[in-house]
């Protein structure tokens, strides 16, 4: 491997770690802020390190075929420690803005949506339930009110009735002496 080729590798595995500690604060921040449950952060933990390995391998492979030396993982660590001295709490803030600019435009939208779509269902609801009985109570009361003078006449008729069939009941239970 020529000495252009380890110059080469050395300052894009640099770059490399830089990229990868950019990435590691905005995931972390991110975990954070958005309150993901534990287990759900393990396997998102998991699945970070390996797409960072794999994208750093692909690196590797493309800048000097794939061979590893010991150099390569110290220019990691310098890149990731030359982010972090640099830039990491520009990063994490303009991260923390962003992601509360997110939620903040996801509730507003939410708002607007509820605003203009789920309020006016629930008041047509609301004034449709409230005419429907209403509507119910008066049929009732017109009913009531038409049939109150028969209510009189079937009370009247029923005790008739009652009275008859007490006496024919009289009539066939009377014991004969």
């Amino acid at each position: 491997m020529s000495l252009r080729v380890q110059i080469l590798t050395l300052f894009t595995m640099i770059g490399c770690g830089g990229v990868i500690g950019i990435v590691l604060d905005v995931y972390r921040v991110s975990c954070i802020m958005l309150k993901w449950k534990r287990w759900f952060r393990s396997i998102l933990d998991l699945c970070f390190w390996i797409v960072a390995a794999v994208i750093t391998i692909a690196m590797l492979q493309k800048v000097n075929n794939g061979q590893v030396h010991l150099y390569i993982v110290a220019a990691i660590g310098v890149g990731y420690y030359s982010y972090s001295l640099t830039c990491r709490r520009f990063v994490i803030s303009r991260t923390k803005g962003l992601i509360t600019f997110i939620k903040k435009c996801f509730l507003f939208f939410f708002s607007l949506i509820q605003l203009i779509i789920i309020k006016p269902i629930l008041f047509f609801y609301k004034i449709s339930y409230a005419l429907i009985i209403g509507l119910f109570l008066l049929l009732y009361r017109i009913v009531w009110l038409i049939a109150t003078p028969f209510r009189f006449i079937g009370n009247w008729l029923f005790t008739m009735f009652i009275g008859m069939w007490k006496r024919v009941w009289e009539k066939v239970t009377r014991k004969k002496d």
